[in-house]
This record gives C-alpha cells, structure tokens and sequence, in this order.
C-alpha cells in the first residue's frame, strides 16, 4: 500500500508518496519519509489530515490507525512538522530560529545498554548512487528505545560494510572497499567510501553486529569516464545533478580537466545550475567550482562574456555558501568596474538604445543591491570594502537607483564605511555617495544627516590628514545638505562649522556653486567674508 506525506511549508507542502505495509511502525515511516524530506525522524511528527492535535505514536503501526487502513489509496495522508521549527512558543520564537534536541553522549560500555538497532537510520545520497573516484557519504544516526539521538564518545559505533553484487565466486558479493568514519555538525556519523569501479553496490550498516532499520542498500556507481561530455548530461539529469557538480568540483583545480570543463561541459551550463535544487547540497559544491576556476584568467572573462551581469549576481550567493573571499573579491571588483559604465551608459540616450549593452542596464537591480548590502555589513576585507563602496557611489550617481540604494538599507553601511575605516579611497567613494544621497529630496536619506554625522564630515574637512579628495568630496555633502531649510539650524549650531574655512583655501577642485553654498553653511557673517578672502587669494 502507499502512503503520502505532506512536507513542510518550507518544502514548499510538497507531497511525496511511500510505499508501507499495515505492519510498518510509525517510525518507520519516519525514516522513508527522510530520504525525500531532510527531516531525521526524531525532529518529525507525524499527523493524520484532519487531526492535527494528536501526534502519531513512534512506536504504533499503521494497522493501528483506522483512519490510515480504511480509505481510499490515494486519501491515506499524513501531515508532517519539525519539532525543531514548532517547539519554541510563538511568541517567543525569533523567525528562522530552531530549537535544538539536546545529544545525549555515553561511553562505549554503556552505549550497547542504550541503543536500539532496529531504530537506528542512515540516509544520505550514498545510500542510492555515486560516482567512480567521487567519495560516496552515507549519515548515520544511533538511536536510543526513547527514539533519541545519542552520541558515543569512545569510538565508531557503527560498522558499515560494502561489497560488489554478484562480484564474488558464484556470484556472491565481493568486500572490495574501505570505509572512514568522522563526526559532523548534527552529531551524526559520517562514513564515506570512494567507488573505484562502476556497477552495483550493496551497502550494509550494522550497530552492536545487528542491521540498522533501512539496510542493505542497493548503490548504483555511474563512470564518467574523464568525459565532459557525460558529466554535461548528469549537469541537466536532476536524478544525477549533485554527482555532476561533484564531479565539476574535483575538476575545477586540475589543470588537465579544463578542457573539459570549458569546452565540453561549457562555463554557462554551470551557472545555470545556481538556482537549480536541491539548493543547500548544490551551492556548497558551485562554490568549491568557482572558488578554484577564478584562479586561472580565462574563467574570469568567461564568467563575464557568457554570464554576464546575472552571473555576479548568481557569483554573490555562491560566495555566500562557502564564506569565499576568493569569489566575493572578483565580483566586487567587476560590479565596481561595470557599475561605471552602466552609469554612462545611462546618462546618453543613443547608448541605451544598443542591443549589447541591454543587460548591463540591468545590472542595478534591487537585488543586487540587497546581496551588496550583506556584503557590506559582514566584509572586513579592505579590497572588498573598496569595491562595493565604490560601486555604491557610481550607481548613486544615477537618480533612479537612489530609492532601491536607499530601501536596500546601504546607507547606514556607507556611513560605518566611512567611520570605521583607514582606506582614503573608500572612504573618499563613500563621501561622494552621501554627496549623492544629499541632493535628494528623498526623508529616508534626509534623516540618517543628525547633527553627529554632519559633526563627522566637518572633522574630516579640517583633520591635517585629509587628503585633498576627501575635503572635496566631504564639502560636496555638506554643500547639497545646505540647500535644505532643514539642516540651516543644524548648521546654524554646530561648533564645528566655524572651523571649516581652515582648510577650504587649500582646496582648488571646488565648482562656483560649491563654493558658495559652502558660503551658505557659515553662520557667522565674519567667517563668510573670511572663507572669501582665502578663496579670492
């Protein structure tokens, strides 16, 4: 008979179908359930459609359900939830938080009083396929009678062996492999053993010489055979599409594959696979891909010629999943680069009219700028910082990407940019991006110029060490703030404004209308007539 679960809404209530028996246990049904949603069963609960009050017991089986043995094959439907997205109150609960099991940890001596064979699990995709040279991971989860999770800190407690069907004399399975065992994040054991041959594989799990609950395994091994041209067809077989990028991944950094990689497999096909799924085991992968391609140069024209703007925006969330400067560092580099001539491009109607530059206008989009803005607010990379601060303050420079900067939250990161930073040149774009922020008549960027922060950019014109393009750019905001009524008081009262005129006479790259709005800002007649005798000299 068959059983359907309906996953979380983070799964997006997807139904998935499982074949069972009426002597099958609640349990049971858990650990088919985790081979299609990424729930272990001791986070699930299970229950039935209509009663979403009363949890199905670990330990009951489906004969033990009317509801789940008297209906139609296709009305046998249970409800799945993670305990560890439901567990906290709700109002208690931070959005996106989960409530951890607490691991419960013996020593090897006790451990065999606590586990119980048949209700430990393995998952993971080594249980179904691999590929030749690609280590093969396989989860395993020691459960103790209480259908708790449970940690032995002595030793490997499971012992996983893998044989060739039918390899052996009279077609018995043959052992022809090895297994490593390790401890990851979620307590769980990894064991891992890398295919040499392609074929079928039996794969067996045991714990205290008895089988765990969904063992053997049947593992079929695919040969690539070094072809790009076989791995492009796992790349677009969703069935085999984590092998693929596996298989890319190992590629990436050897300079005999690369053939393979850019010509038979194609630059394009791997970043189409950004927004592929499953998301979370295909990122991390595509970030090992491109953390290695982005040493060799030709990849880094590809990713442009063939990519284009999309592909730093797809680059960003890549980065993202591997914490990879390498990445961040080159896409920064080029938005900074590109943010430029998009800008231009902008400002000249014939040029917006070329086909070639059609997506390159599109490179200021919301979401860019929201993926900049997380950069911003985790980078401590100055080359990093430098390049995103810059192109901030050239997309800035176009008036119809002043709300989406603004909605995307960059500004208070430009003005910790500015603050808390030692490099002059991001310091300098920064300015000038807050002189772009100033000529608006927009109040979200109105209010973030407090009296503090028109204080800072005053001690940054009169500090000995500013260099001449930050006093520069430094007036240019305070001379666009100057046009509003708003900031005459703030002006009016600041006793740092006075002290300004010091350093305006060595500036010389100031424009007639800077020069006399920076007259405007000046409170004291006395000082206005001083700045115009310094200029005038």
């Amino acid at each position: 008979m068959s059983l359907f679960v309906r996953a979380p809404a983070e799964y997006a209530n997807a139904t998935y179908k499982i074949d069972v028996s009426d002597s099958d246990t609640i349990w049971q049904i858990k650990i088919k359930a985790f081979e299609h949603i990424a729930i272990p069963p001791f986070r699930q609960s299970l229950f039935t459609l209509g009663d979403s009050n009363k949890e199905l017991e670990n330990d009951k089986r489906i004969r033990d359900y009317p509801q789940l043995r008297h209906v139609a094959n296709d009305a046998r439907l249970v409800i799945l939830k993670d305990k560890e997205a439901t567990s906290a109150e709700p109002h208690k609960r931070v959005k996106g938080s989960r409530v951890k099991q607490k691991i419960k940890v013996v020593k090897a001596r006790r451990f065999r009083e606590h586990v119980s064979p048949i209700l430990c699990f393995a998952g993971g995709r080594g249980l179904s396929k691999g590929v030749v040279g690609i280590p093969c991971t396989i989860k395993l989860f020691p459960i103790t009678k209480e259908y708790q999770l449970i940690q032995c800190k002595d030793r490997v407690v499971f012992d996983v062996s893998v044989s060739r069907v039918g390899s052996g004399p009279d077609d018995s399975d043959q052992s022809i492999t090895s297994i490593m065992y390790e401890t990851d994040k979620d307590s769980a054991i990894l064991a891992t053993w890398i295919p040499e041959e392609a074929g079928f594989f039996s794969v067996t799990v045991k714990i205290n010489g008895s089988t765990i609950a969904n063992s053997p395994r049947v593992v079929t091994i695919f040969d690539h055979e070094n072809s790009g041209k076989k791995v492009k067809t796992m790349l677009t077989d969703p069935k085999w599409l984590v092998e693929g990028v596996s298989v890319v991944s190992f590629w990436a950094g050897r300079d005999e594959f690369q053939r393979e990689i850019f010509s038979e497999i194609g630059l394009e096909v791997i970043l189409q696979l950004v927004n592929a799924e499953p998301q979370e085991q295909i990122k991390p992968l595509l970030g090992i891909v491109f953390e290695k391609l982005l040493e060799k140069d030709i990849a880094k024209s590809l990713i442009l010629e063939k990519g284009g703007p999309s592909a730093l925006v797809q680059l960003i969330e890549i980065s993202d999943s591997v914490q990879s400067n390498t990445i961040i560092r080159f896409v920064s580099r080029a938005i900074a680069s590109l943010s430029r001539v998009n800008t231009e491009i902008l400002r000249d109607p014939e040029l917006k009219k070329l086909p070639q530059f059609k997506s390159l206008i599109g490179l200021g989009s919301m979401e860019l700028f929201r993926l900049l803005e997380k950069q911003l607010a985790r980078q401590q990379d100055p080359e990093i910082l430098r390049n995103i601060t810059r192109a901030v303050s050239n997309f800035s420079e176009s008036k119809i990407y002043l709300p989406s900067l603004s909605d995307a939250g960059m500004f208070p990161h430009m003005l910790s940019s500015f603050a808390g930073c030692n490099d002059r040149a991001t310091q300098r774009y920064a300015l000038a991006a807050f002189a772009n922020w100033a000529n608006t008549e927009y109040p979200r960027q109105r209010k973030y110029f407090t009296d503090a922060r028109v204080s800072q950019l005053l001690k940054t014109i009169e500090h000995p060490e500013s260099q001449d393009s930050l006093v520069t750019e430094a007036i240019k905001v305070l001379a666009n703030l100057a046009q509003s009524r708003e900031f005459a008081s703030s002006f009016s009262t600041n006793p740092n404004v006075d002290r300004v005129i010091k350093s305006l006479g060595s500036t010389d790259d100031l424009t007639a209308w800077e020069i006399k709005s920076a007259l405007a800002i000046l409170p004291d007649p006395a000082n206005r007539e001083s700045l115009r005798q310094t200029i005038s000299h």
